[in-house]
């Protein structure tokens, strides 16, 4: 759901989740607010690009990305040419290229079954990482910006000032892989 015109968006410094006022509304951890358990997706929250942190990725279903277009693209590409999920594109395994399609004998369903749950476990520790240092990346560019002191950071002003000082997409985007390489 793209966002609507008047909406503002801000970084809670508390949790470093984005919060949004206007027509449309996102809530950070550090807010309390009421869930509609007739709409789970409506509280999936809209977050800076868990990768570079330069861009706001739309929230609001299952099917969301976590990353830009741009990070999205280098992870589709980096994960065809290993030929396994090494970085997330998304929430759900099928925007992750999954999904269980069962056929065959009882025995060829238990090792399909078994495959589709070691994928999906693998998949939820690698969004947790990737989610952990897009908060870090945030939390420490903030830091070194200058943008702390106030409970909430506009987006537009980070994101300007942290373009303003070299941060791009690409350069972001190699410091990761660079960060995965360390933890292998």
């Amino acid at each position: 759901m793209p966002p609507a015109p008047d909406a503002r968006r801000f970084i809670c410094t508390v949790c470093w989740r984005l919060r949004a006022d206007g027509e449309h509304v996102d809530y950070c951890r550090c807010q309390p607010h009421d869930t509609d358990d007739s709409a789970p997706d409506r509280d999936i929250p809209c977050q800076l690009c868990w990768i570079c942190a330069l861009t706001v990725v739309h929230g609001h279903t299952r099917w969301m990305l976590v990353n830009c277009n741009e990070c999205s693209t280098r992870a589709r590409e980096l994960n065809t040419a290993n030929g396994r999920l090494l970085i997330p594109i998304g929430i759900h395994s099928i925007v992750n290229g999954v999904a269980l399609r069962p056929s065959g004998d009882r025995k060829g369903l238990e090792r399909q079954a078994q495959s589709f749950v070691g994928f999906t476990r693998s998949m939820f520790t690698s969004l947790d990482q990737l989610r952990a240092q897009g908060q870090r990346i945030v939390k420490a560019r903030c830091h070194r910006l200058g943008l702390i002191g106030a409970e909430l950071v506009d987006v537009d002003v980070y994101v300007a000032a942290a373009r303003a000082v070299g941060y791009t997409e690409a350069s972001s985007f190699n410091r990761y892989v660079t960060s995965m390489r360390r933890r292998d």
